[in-house]
């Protein structure tokens, strides 16, 4: 009998492995490990509400036919759309 081959998972942020990281899966193949799940926490955590008037991010995930709500802004999913800050 021969061995199936199963595509190798990986942090579709850091690029870590299935095997060196723990993944949690997404829509349509898209997974982020614990340790990338643990950074946005900090961040959001350290980051705080944000200053008065600042547009709020949207956080569910939504068609991409959507448009954002007054004072919302869609985050992209297209490559360095949205530059780290």
């Amino acid at each position: 009998m021969q061995a199936v081959d199963r595509p190798v998972r990986r942090c579709s942020f850091c690029g870590l492995k299935q095997g060196e990281v723990r993944l949690v899966a997404g829509p349509s193949d898209v997974y982020i490990c614990h340790l990338c799940v643990a950074l946005c926490s900090e961040i959001l955590e350290h980051e705080g509400p944000g200053e008065p008037g600042a547009p709020r991010i949207r956080t569910e995930i939504t068609s991409s036919q959507a448009t954002p709500a007054a004072g919302e802004r869609a985050v992209s999913r297209q490559p360095d759309a949205n530059p780290p800050l």
